[in-house]
């Protein structure tokens, strides 16, 4: 999905669900080191 956004293939009403913007927040924690991301929130 994250590929799909920075290449501008989804439509403006895609770009705006929030199930979509979820799924790419989601996708980006997936692969960041804990260390980065879940730590320091910790």
């Amino acid at each position: 999905m994250i590929p799909a956004l920075l290449h501008g293939k989804l439509s403006r009403e895609q770009e705006n669900m929030e199930d979509i913007l979820t799924s790419i927040v989601f996708g980006v924690l997936k692969h960041l080191p804990p260390e980065l991301i879940l730590l320091p929130w910790l």
